[in-house]
């Protein structure tokens, strides 16, 4: 467009006629560049094409990112140049979430097409998440996941109902429905399927442990149910927990918690079809009063996970670290991942916690019990530290259950992609 300024020579300049024609030409030439700019615009608002290069294998469930400018309405997807697959996009805050719908190889290069989808093709949820025996019950595809528990669960039969206990995780399920976490073990009834407390801290100058229920020092439960959510994607829970002190005569909330829970489509149900379930979990904890939480030095205590109960006793591999350490030479190493693993019924099974590279003193200690199917990630091993109103601990953490035995190579791929997941700019 300025290059038509140029199509005239100087000497033409002092030509009246030349110079009449000159500024006819320019005007007939803005207004046309105008009109195709506006033109090339509207079309990028409707489709977008994203040329991406793995930097590392990815495996096939695993989730990307897209950033996009869109109506709030409109339903997008990801279309694979080469091969056409369609990939649903669903949308959370200002992020759109897809899912690799195959196994992508290191270096491997894709091209993808950002594309509305017309209301009537756009892909119907495949979650379910109700409300129903004190629990938020999440499915996926008509099995399953997980219960987050929103009432107080009272023990069973022969235990004090001082183990009562909500703002939890149990069950949580493989994909073939095998239960991977255990509730109110006869050896450690205060261990709850996946849960979050903190063992040796001081409020207010007052010894509070909000772990063994025994002491009835602490409590944790559920508060309220911020937001649900579901898709073609993923189905998203938040919720708020509270820690209360009760050992000055009057319960005190101590720590406010926010949980976000996201799991992902595993897809549909194939003979093939070996993905696990991936569930990202975030936590946030901030001080209910001006005074802080702090916690004290301690050998366990944090994020924990009990299995399941067939799990019970030595077995020395049950637990895989990241680093390659079990449970004898893994108690308190500094890994990305954790897994436990065994026999379930007539197959194998097993859960994993991974934690983000970005958590507070990451990485984490993790607690391997030396008899009992649980671990915990535990910064409070590498000394003492605060929780308050201008400090909040966030942590991050992902889920992954699966069925048979757990791939190495997936699970490592699998640890890096969360703390560096996949972005597709297509703004």
């Amino acid at each position: 467009m300025i290059e038509g300024a140029f199509l005239f020579p100087n000497h033409s300049a002092g030509d009246p006629a030349l110079r009449s024609n000159r500024f006819f030409v320019l005007l007939l030439s803005l207004i046309l560049s105008t009109s195709f700019i506006a033109s090339t615009d509207n079309a990028s608002a409707a489709e977008h094409s994203i040329v991406w290069k793995a930097p590392t294998g990815v495996p096939a469930g695993t989730p990307l990112f897209v950033k996009q400018e869109t109506d709030a309405d409109e339903s997008l997807q990801l279309v694979e140049a080469e091969t056409g697959t369609k990939i649903p996009l669903q949308k959370s805050g200002e992020e759109w979430i897809g899912l690799f719908p195959r196994e992508i190889k290191e270096g491997e290069t894709l091209d993808f097409t950002v594309s509305a989808v017309p209301p009537v093709q756009a892909a119907s949820a495949v979650f379910n998440i109700v409300q129903k025996e004190g629990c938020l019950v999440v499915s996926n595809r008509g099995r399953e996941v997980f219960r987050y528990r929103t009432d107080s669960l009272e023990p069973p039969m022969g235990q004090s109902n001082i183990y009562r206990r909500s703002g939890y995780l149990h069950p949580l399920y493989t994909p073939r429905g095998k239960l991977v976490t255990g509730d109110f073990a006869a050896d450690h009834p205060h261990q709850h399927g996946i849960m979050y407390a903190w063992t040796n801290t001081s409020f207010q100058g007052r010894k509070v442990d909000f772990w063994n229920q025994s002491a009835e020092q602490g409590r944790i439960e559920h508060r309220k149910i911020v937001a649900m959510g579901k898709g073609p994607v993923f189905a998203e829970i938040e919720v708020k927990i509270a820690h209360v002190d009760l050992t000055s005569g009057n319960p005190i909330d101590v720590l406010h918690e926010h949980w976000k829970l996201r799991v992902y489509d595993i897809g549909p149900d194939t003979n093939d079809n070996s993905l696990p379930y991936i569930i990202d979990f975030e936590s946030v904890q901030e001080a209910a009063t001006d005074e802080p939480l702090k916690i004290l030095e301690y050998h366990y205590g944090g994020f924990a996970i009990r299995g399941n109960e067939s799990w019970l006793g030595r077995d020395p591999n049950l637990f895989l670290t990241s680093l390659g350490m079990k449970r004898e030479d893994g108690n308190h190493s500094r890994p990305n991942w954790c897994r436990m693993q065994g026999e379930l019924g007539r197959g194998t099974a097993g859960v994993v916690l991974i934690s983000h590279e970005h958590n507070f003193r990451a990485p984490i200690p993790v607690r391997l019990h030396p008899a009992k199917p649980y671990f915990c990630w535990a910064p409070l091993v590498l000394g003492d530290f605060e929780i308050s109103k201008q400090n909040p601990l966030r942590s991050r953490f992902r889920i992954v259950s699966y069925d048979g035995e757990g791939s190495l190579q997936r699970l490592h791929q699998l640890s890096r992609n969360f703390s560096q997941p996949v972005w597709l700019d297509a703004r």
